[in-house]
């Protein structure tokens, strides 16, 4: 008699989880934030970009994009030359790694820039915002960053 009721129990418990995992499976909630998106999706939809705008912004990403990734083919060359050197005189190297770095910054800067120029008012507080809280999360230090207040 123990049997058929710990038989009946172990089927019981098997259906229902059986019944909560398709539960979870077919309910499950969006996953926060823009995860998967590049980046120019995130801007473009963000922003609510109209049609116009897009085709204004298709060019301007190019245009960066192909500028900012030359620049970093030059970084990584400057950084093997200075690993593979033996000696000290590394100086000149540095600083050349110093100055291609600060030129990223610079097109980057003049790319939000020219981005916000094709923006409505309302867009580039979004703009700004978004730049700010990207700034924060990828540049500073990873204990110091400050979550959004919907994460906390």
């Amino acid at each position: 008699m123990k049997n058929k009721w710990l038989k009946y129990f172990v089927a019981i418990t098997l259906i229902i989880n059986a019944a909560t995992l398709l539960f979870f499976w077919f309910h499950r909630p969006p996953h926060g934030g823009n995860h998967g998106l590049r980046p120019e999706r995130v801007l473009v939809e963000t922003l609510k970009m109209d049609k116009k705008q897009r085709a204004l912004f298709r060019p301007l990403h190019q245009g960066h994009h192909r500028i900012h990734d030359s620049l970093l083919t030059q970084i990584a060359a400057k950084r093997q030359v200075l690993y593979a050197q033996k000696q000290a005189a590394t100086d000149s190297i540095i600083q050349e790694i110093g100055f291609l770095q600060a030129e990223i910054e610079r097109v980057t800067y003049e790319h939000f820039k020219d981005v916000r120029k094709i923006c409505t008012p309302k867009q580039q507080a979004q703009l700004d915002a978004l730049l700010g809280k990207t700034v924060q999360r990828i540049l500073m230090p990873k204990n110091n960053r400050q979550k959004p207040k919907n994460e906390r």
